[in-house]
């Protein structure tokens, strides 16, 4: 099955700064998706702690909270599905 892009799903995000599997689970599918043609998304990120984890990790995707709030579908922005981390 083709895919284009893939996601880290926020129950991962959420805990990963108490619980070091779910750190290691991160790093693994960052390193997984190295050299793969697809965009890794984290989601679910609301602290701007979790935004600094993930950039180190090497993830440069993600959506969350700390970003926008949900939007209904009819005032979402088309042409941008996902937010580049901020840089320092």
């Amino acid at each position: 099955m083709a895919f284009d892009s893939l996601k880290i799903d926020r129950s991962f995000v959420h805990s990963m700064t108490e619980n070091s599997t779910n750190q290691r689970i991160i790093e693994a599918v960052v390193a997984m998706t190295r050299g793969m043609d697809v965009h890794l998304v984290a989601e679910g990120i609301e602290t701007k702690e979790e935004a600094a984890r993930l950039r180190e990790i090497g993830c440069h995707y993600a959506q969350g909270f700390l970003f926008a709030r949900p939007l209904p579908l009819a005032e979402q922005p088309t042409e941008r599905v996902t937010d580049k981390l901020p840089t320092r």
